[in-house]
């Protein structure tokens, strides 16, 4: 049980860094498409117009930046099939936040120009390469490398819908045209789940548990997290693997355990099998 644990951690590790860095590149991805070819940033050509925007907004709350189409709102399941967009104020905090952040990647200071305190600094070599040049700084392309899973998260919550919408596509392998509202919203989802999965991978804490508290529907193939790591299983990796049984006596009080670990070994065998 231990070594199926372990080895699909493994598994899931190199996935959700695949995932990670996807994300990373899509988001963006959409975010500089605001702003090439734009009128008002024909003579930005390193993308910095962001930090004029971001300052501002911050400072005035007025006009947000371009890429925040969503800034004040979030999609909400109402019911099975339907969705409504509503004002955020569960997420405006951390929104916030993150635009500070951002700021503070991209010009090594605060929006009030004080100095950022050493443990506030970005200590990624990119970011540090351009704010260390004469207009200190940072492309906007450059900004996702210091950026966290659950940044990311927030970030995707703030863009406009069309972008949502195309990020969630470009992830999924799908056509955007069969993307919906409903899809956002799951997928969200889905970067939660995984960044909570990444966090107990990175503390070297056992999955199983976190499994079963997760699946909670009586057929396990039916639960979010089941469908998360069918998402990640799409961005596969090979691992190297033994072969592994999970032999235990099946009862009343074990069985769901039993077939989350045949479900992890079987990920893992049909992970390996993909390069045989």
């Amino acid at each position: 049980m231990i070594k199926i644990d372990d080895e699909f951690s493994k598994l899931m590790y190199e996935k959700i860094c695949l995932f990670e860095k996807k994300l990373k590149v899509v988001v963006f991805n959409e975010m500089c498409l605001k702003y090439v070819n734009c009128e008002d940033c024909s003579k930005d050509k390193t993308c910095t117009i962001y930090l004029k925007e971001i300052k501002e907004f911050l400072e005035n709350g007025v006009t947000c930046p371009r890429f925040c189409g969503n800034y004040f709102y979030i999609y909400e399941k109402i019911v099975r099939n339907s969705t409504d967009k509503k004002n955020d104020t569960y997420n405006l905090e951390r929104k916030r936040d993150l635009l500070e952040h951002i700021y503070q990647i991209g010009k090594g200071e605060h929006v009030n120009g004080s100095k950022l305190d050493e443990i506030e600094k970005c200590k990624n070599k990119l970011v540090l390469h351009y704010l260390s040049k004469e207009t200190k700084k940072v492309p906007l392309w450059i900004v996702p490398n210091a950026l966290t899973l659950g940044e990311l998260q927030t970030l995707f919550l703030m863009l406009d819908t069309v972008s949502q919408k195309r990020i969630v596509a470009a992830m999924k392998n799908s056509n955007k045209l069969k993307i919906d509202n409903k899809d956002i919203i799951s997928f969200s989802g889905h970067i939660e789940l995984i960044r909570q999965m990444r966090n107990i991978i990175n503390h070297y804490e056992p999955l199983l548990p976190f499994l079963i508290s997760e699946m909670t529907n009586k057929k396990i193939e039916d639960s979010k997290l089941f469908i998360t790591l069918k998402l990640l299983d799409d961005q596969f990796s090979k691992i190297e693997i033994s072969d592994l049984k999970a032999d235990m006596d099946v009862n009343s009080v074990n069985s769901k355990s039993k077939r989350i670990l045949d479900f992890m070994f079987q990920t893992i065998k049909e992970n390996n099998s993909k390069f045989l």
